[in-house]
């Protein structure tokens, strides 16, 4: 509850594959106190201080996931399906019970990578209010935003929505763990 006494929004979080891939790291190295892994469990608990979380992702962004662990962590393949099909999961069951998006289409947004333009098109046909990647750089352009402490935001305007807003996971966790939506921390800046 909030402090006016109202259930909080549901927040939509789009974690790129650098936020999954370092919370498989840590989970693999016994080391789970940083900011991917503290996001990643509460995407899969589907709450944090700030309020209900839903994750927004793509059987694309899962298929390519899958394709890292096995490709460059040496993954069994089967190992790196279960861990995939567990994160459709934390979608599909989820506070609004959104299945992985499968995208048609694309190449809207001026980013030179792909897969960054793959993941930006998932959160803004998610309607993600929030995209967290460690890759900041790889989502520049000329309208980012360098707010309070020094971390780039970036910005995405869309029409009749509320604004996409795109941080690095230190600055999403410590937005979602203070319990301060992610628009109203950066309106507040």
């Amino acid at each position: 509850m909030s402090a006016a006494g109202s259930t909080p929004a549901l927040l939509r979080l789009c974690l790129d594959l650098n936020v999954w891939v370092a919370d498989f790291l840590g989970t693999r190295r016994g080391r789970r106190g940083g900011s991917s892994p503290w996001l990643a469990d509460a995407v899969r608990s589907g709450t944090c201080q700030a309020g209900p979380l839903q994750l927004v992702v793509s059987l694309g962004m899962l298929d390519r996931l899958a394709l890292v662990l096995t490709r460059e962590f040496q993954v069994d393949a089967d190992a790196a399906e279960t861990l995939v099909r567990a994160i459709g999961g934390v979608a599909s069951f989820g506070p609004a019970g959104d299945h992985p998006h499968a995208l048609v289409g694309g190449g809207v947004y001026p980013l030179h990578d792909e897969e960054d333009r793959h993941v930006l098109e998932v959160a803004v046909a998610g309607e993600a209010d929030l995209l967290v990647t460690a890759n900041m750089a790889d989502f520049e352009t000329a309208d980012v935003l360098k707010v309070g402490d020094g971390t780039r935001i970036r910005l995405y305007p869309r029409p009749g929505r509320a604004t996409l807003i795109i941080a690095h996971p230190d600055q999403a966790r410590n937005w979602l763990r203070s319990g301060v939506p992610p628009l109203a921390a950066v309106e507040r800046l």
